[in-house]
């Protein structure tokens, strides 16, 4: 419906070239590994050097990981220091506090900009219509990932998903990785709040204004996709999804229109897949007929498939199931994920 919609409605962003005050807000927690990388990253950043502030907030990083960036003379850059790890959400909320700029652009500390991605990236705020705007998204392939062109595929349909929203009207959600808002529409995260990058935009697009797509201001992310890490990084976007339904879904239901309709379709039915396709196994089995065996043949094809592809670590041959091992760890994510925020257990940043 989307991919319909955007052939025949699209609404130009009003853009110019501009510099207004900016400021780029840097979180991390004991990536002592990453941090010189996009500390080299940030300071070639091609952006009038009066009109950058830069914020690296530490959540409780340990000392000889904030000694990095205690040594740094260029005047651009800053350091807050939270005394013990409070999550993301409180990171933020403090960088937040500090800030100087209209523009807050948010990044990861694990991803690296190319120079103009802030000058590209506030061109759309010109616009008076435009909150917020979204970087473009991309892994770099490590070795040894099992997962990147799975995750890639994602990933590519992931952002062409949020392209043709912004084409629309508006996206409801960012990639925490890069993306930025106006200073004056940011409202106070809650404790432990983990899909920050939703709740933020979805904020600005439930006041009216549009959340947009920049697709020249690039970040590439250098996470790693090895199956542990993608799995407790399913586990927590779903314990989060479940977060953001509960929080902005009685704000959601006061919009009809087509950002509910997102909401439910792009949000909440993703969120609860993971059950449904566990509910629909059960009654498969429980149920007789032909068509249940069938489908009940094929998802254990699927399973054994995705299981198979695990072993793809040690045996390489087998990395044509790797499609199969993603859906999987979705799927058993968003399970997971659920029973945990249900039974309220405590998963932070």
């Amino acid at each position: 419906m989307v991919f319909f919609l955007s052939v025949f409605i699209k609404k130009p962003v009003q853009k110019k070239e501009w510099f207004p005050q900016v400021t780029l807000v840097i979180p991390f927690y004991n990536e002592a590994e990453l941090i010189e990388a996009k500390l080299e990253n940030v300071k070639n950043i091609e952006y009038p050097e009066d009109k950058l502030q830069i914020l690296f907030v530490s959540d409780g990083s340990p000392e000889e990981v904030i000694v990095l960036l205690e040594g740094e003379r260029d005047k651009r850059l800053e350091l807050i220091k939270l005394p013990d790890h409070q999550g993301k959400a409180t990171a933020l909320n403090e960088a937040l506090r500090e800030a100087k700029g209209e523009v807050i652009v948010f990044s990861d500390i694990s991803g690296l900009m190319n120079p103009r991605a802030i000058k590209y990236i506030v061109e759309s705020f010109n616009d008076g219509q435009v909150g917020a705007v979204l970087g473009l998204y991309r892994q770099s392939k490590k070795e040894g990932d099992l997962l990147y062109q799975s995750e890639e595929k994602y990933w590519d349909f992931e952002v062409d998903l949020k392209k043709r929203e912004s084409f629309i009207w508006s996206t409801i959600g960012a990639h925490g990785a890069l993306y930025a808002i106006r200073k004056e529409l940011f409202e106070p995260l809650e404790k432990n709040i983990i899909n920050d990058d939703f709740i933020i935009p979805a904020r600005i697009a439930l006041k009216g204004f549009r959340v947009v797509y920049e697709e020249r201001s690039i970040l590439v992310d250098f996470i790693s996709t090895g199956i542990a890490q993608e799995l407790k990084r399913r586990i927590r976007l779903a314990y989060g999804n479940w977060q953001q339904m509960f929080l902005l879904g009685k704000d959601f239901l006061k919009r009809p229109g087509f950002l509910l309709w997102q909401f439910i379709s792009h949000k909440v039915i993703r969120t609860v897949q993971g059950v449904f396709i566990g509910y629909m196994i059960l009654w498969c089995v429980l149920a007789r007929g032909v068509v249940y065996d069938v489908f009940l043949a094929l998802v254990g094809l699927l399973i054994v498939g995705g299981l198979l592809g695990i072993l793809a670590e040690r045996w390489k041959w087998l990395k044509f199931l790797n499609i199969f091992t993603f859906f999987l760890l979705v799927v058993w994510g968003q399970i997971v994920g659920s029973f945990y925020f249900f039974l309220k257990k405590e998963i932070s940043w």
